[in-house]
């Protein structure tokens, strides 16, 4: 209901503003003659009700006197509407002259008639008038006008009398009154005017459209800046015969969005403040930042919207530009990631072909690897492509694009390509669609590796900038080959190094198993029964692996151990035992010098150490011999009694295990000694 007489009110508003409308070639003549015509409004409407009234009497009451003011009444309406059609022609200061020696006239002929002073009312309506209509001044001309009027009418009649000074007082007090009240208003209007020139030029020249829309249902627009047709291209007729507009400009990506927001800017109050995508007239697609407020009245009633929208496309290109070098430098990144983290080639290609197709908005991408000995370029990868048949791609060097980028080492490329071009170049792709292709070789080193293929089914046009990414993305390419290529070589290198190191080891431990034939088959056995403890107690890796090298040359010390004394068939004196118990120290000071073998010192040099201390070198004791000693110790004394030797037949399994748990605590570790024996019964269960 509250809307329906707003509609009424503002359809009404607008066809007074229309009734009242003035073409007088100035603004300010056009205000002096709207209030001209709003005067006339009420003089006509009052003397077309005389004239009425008159009439009425004159028909039905035959009244003479009646009669007689018709032709006055008629004649006075003739003359005010005249002058209403004058005013709205534009001849605002002439029909105001004439009103107001209209009214100086009348009011003077009936003071003459009837010698009433209220007659003299007639002329204050031209004093007060005057200064409106037209200029301040003619306030003291009409009050001049209205005195010599009254006196005229005064001594031309009847001079007997009384003449009222106080009149011609009055007048000129009112018309001093109109000066100063029409001198202020004028100050207001040049000031509002002033205001107005400056707000419109400050407006029409910012780079943003200024905008005011109702509050109405379909937010009509009100007003909107004269940069709407240099921005959009739309006249401002034009912007605001279609309220709807804007919102059919709107990019359709945006259109939802922007739409909820406005509904919460209208149901909050809240400011609006949001960045879209609009169409131009011409089909040119800008992005704006729109902000807009609802004022209010001091009511609190919403009265309009003021709005301002700012064509920000030139900041959102270079936004949009910094964000795609930022991409692409993470892109560069989680390459460089990649190359660092892993050696696989196969997860390394996957990364780079995703990012090369989203960072540089192409269909398909593919890599080729150079086979130098057969001087093709062959499938490596590829993502992208609708069909299988790429895996199958050779392309020999310097042949087609792919071929000659490679021998040429710089980047080629080929548009507007066709199905045609494809079936008698590339088969394989012939059914893919494309129609613009780039290959950039893969250089490392002044060495080529491959190529970087990448593809579009659609020709757009590229910048210095996307062909520097595509070059850069491929040297990372080539890096990551180049770098897989040193490190498996480098890999294959160490393999071959450290088999040649334990078949070495290994070598030296059959040496010393031929040289002390009682101990034939020793190192091997003990050897493997010590890493199968280790494991079973956690250890792995470079731990395990420095234990098997120990224990492969646990007795190497003996090297420099005498014949005589190392193969002697007798019980040993004790100048012998001396020597005999100085190998560890051999062994020692044989395997320090070398940094592959320093960590795998700890069995060679402190197998023979015992958990109570009376062992040698050193009479190390409980935790002070290193663990990998400890193990080795019982797994040492186990092969040694259960062997066979020339002076002596070897002890039953059962003998040795009853003789190493008596042994726990004094020359062995009772836990190592508790874990031997659970594994040796778990075995013995096994083989049952």
């Amino acid at each position: 209901m509250r809307e329906r007489k707003s509609k009424l009110y503002a359809g009404w508003k607008s066809r007074l503003n229309h009734w009242f409308a003035v073409n007088a070639p100035t603004e300010d003549g056009q205000r002096r003659g709207r209030l001209l015509a709003q005067f006339l409004s009420v003089f006509i409407t009052l003397a077309f009700a005389i004239t009425l009234n008159n009439l009425w009497n004159w028909i039905f009451a035959s009244s003479v006197v009646d009669r007689g003011y018709l032709p006055i009444d008629v004649s006075s309406l003739a003359i005010l509407a005249s002058i209403w059609v004058l005013n709205r022609q534009g001849r605002t200061k002439f029909a105001a002259h004439i009103t107001l020696l209209m009214g100086v006239i009348g009011g003077s002929i009936i003071y003459r008639i009837n010698y009433n002073n209220l007659a003299l009312l007639y002329h204050v309506f031209p004093i007060l008038l005057s200064s409106f209509v037209l200029k301040p001044s003619w306030s003291f001309i009409y009050a001049a006008f209205s005195v010599l009027g009254y006196s005229l009418a005064h001594f031309a009649g009847n001079p007997s009398h009384p003449y009222s000074i106080e009149v011609v007082l009055i007048y000129f007090t009112l018309s001093v009154i109109s000066f100063l009240s029409a001198a202020l208003l004028e100050e207001a209007v040049d000031n509002a005017r002033r205001s107005e020139t400056r707000y419109r030029n400050f407006v029409e020249r910012i780079p943003a459209i200024i905008y005011t829309a109702a509050t109405d249902r379909a937010k009509t627009r009100l007003y909107v800046s004269p940069q709407v047709e240099k921005i959009l291209g739309f006249t401002q007729a034009e912007y605001l015969a279609d309220s709807k507009l804007w919102q059919k400009l709107l990019h359709p990506d945006d259109l939802q969005r922007v739409l909820s927001e406005s509904e919460y800017f209208y149901a909050s109050s809240e400011p609006f403040i949001s960045e879209y995508r609009t169409f131009t007239r011409d089909g040119r697609i800008l992005w704006f930042h729109d902000e807009a407020v609802i004022v209010h009245d001091d009511a609190g009633k919403p009265q309009l919207i003021q709005g301002v929208t700012m064509d920000i496309s030139e900041r959102k290109q270079a936004e949009d530009k910094v964000n795609s070098h930022l991409a692409r430098l993470a892109s560069l990144r989680a390459i460089d990631t990649a190359i660092m983290s892993t050696r696989d080639l196969r997860m390394i290609f996957f990364i780079v072909l995703s990012q090369t197709i989203a960072r540089l908005q192409i269909d398909a991408a593919s890599i080729l690897l150079f086979n130098p000995s057969t001087q093709t370029l062959e499938f490596g990868a590829a993502q992208g492509f609708r069909a299988q048949g790429i895996e199958k791609k050779q392309v020999r060097l310097g042949e087609g694009i792919a071929g000659r980028a490679a021998e040429e080492g710089i980047i080629l490329h080929q548009h507007h390509l066709t199905k045609e071009y494809f079936l008698s170049n590339a088969p394989l792709l012939a059914e893919e669609g494309f129609t613009c292709f780039y290959a950039a070789p893969l250089i490392s080193k002044g060495k080529i590796k491959g190529v970087l293929e990448v593809f579009e089914r659609e020709h757009r046009h590229h910048d210095r900038d996307w062909v520097d990414f595509l070059n850069s993305l491929a040297g990372q390419v080539a890096i990551a080959i180049d770098n897989t290529s040193l490190f498996n070589d480098l890999q294959r290198s160490n393999t071959d190094l450290r088999l040649a190191y334990e078949t070495t080891l290994e070598g030296w431990s059959a040496a010393l198993d031929l040289r002390d034939r009682e101990t034939e088959g020793h190192t091997q056995r003990v050897t493997k029964l010590t890493e199968k403890i280790a494991k079973s107690i956690g250890m792995a890796g470079e731990y395990l692996l420095n234990i098997r090298r120990g224990a492969l040359l646990h007795d190497i010390g003996k090297m420099g151990v005498p014949d005589q004394i190392l193969l002697k068939q007798g019980p040993l004196t004790k100048q012998e035992w001396a020597v005999m118990r100085k190998h560890p120290q051999f062994a020692y000071d044989l395997l320090y010098p070398i940094p592959y073998l320093r960590n795998a010192l700890d069995i060679p040099f402190c197998h023979h150490e015992k958990w109570d201390g009376s062992g040698y070198p050193r009479g190390l004791q409980g935790t002070e011999i290193p663990l990998a000693a400890r193990i080795f110790a019982v797994v040492d004394i186990y092969d040694a009694l259960t062997s066979d030797r020339p002076y002596r037949k070897g002890w039953t399994k059962q003998q040795t295990l009853d003789h190493i748990r008596e042994q726990a605590g004094t020359h062995f570790d009772p836990r190592i000694v508790e874990r031997f024996l659970q594994m040796m019964q778990t075995h013995d269960t096994e083989n049952n």
